[in-house]
């Protein structure tokens, strides 16, 4: 029972959050549609470069995270009251960088690097894209854990 409980909770905490495979599978459903549909789902790219017959369009994302203020109480330097101040919770920033290959036409490769915190962004808009274009099925927590 107890380990069920800790594979729920893991599972709660994970629902709606993109893994590095579900983005992968995504990304491998675009394969062979046409590059504007890429333009469509994640805007103009950050760059494009040609490479004999194949051009490589790369999209960057960057996601920040903290910046939250905390009220603090703490004695004063004479150690008679008590001062209220803020403070902020450090702020992280996070990169992904997205690469899709084209060959006439068509989206012939992909590939992603980064830290998950800035690629689930991107996880998200492509998984957002397919089901409402009805190419993908509503994620189910549960699948990833029990293999349905």
């Amino acid at each position: 029972m107890k380990k069920f409980l800790i594979y729920f909770l893991i599972t709660i905490s994970l629902a709606g959050c993109a893994t590095p495979e579900s983005f992968n599978n995504d990304l491998y459903r675009i394969r062979g549609r046409g590059i504007d549909v890429a333009f469509k789902i994640f805007g103009y790219p950050y760059s494009r470069t040609e490479i004999g017959d194949r051009v490589i369009y790369t999209w960057k994302m960057v996601a920040t995270s903290g910046g939250i203020p905390i009220r603090r109480r703490a004695y004063n330097s004479t150690m008679t009251d008590f001062v209220t101040y803020r403070s902020y919770t450090p702020i992280t920033t996070y990169h992904c960088s997205l690469a899709l290959a084209e060959e006439k036409g068509s989206i012939v490769d992909h590939d992603f690097r980064g830290q998950a915190g800035a690629c689930r962004q991107f996880a998200n808009i492509l998984s957002d894209y397919l089901e409402a274009t009805g190419n993908k099925e509503k994620a189910n927590p549960f699948s990833e854990l029990f293999n349905y």
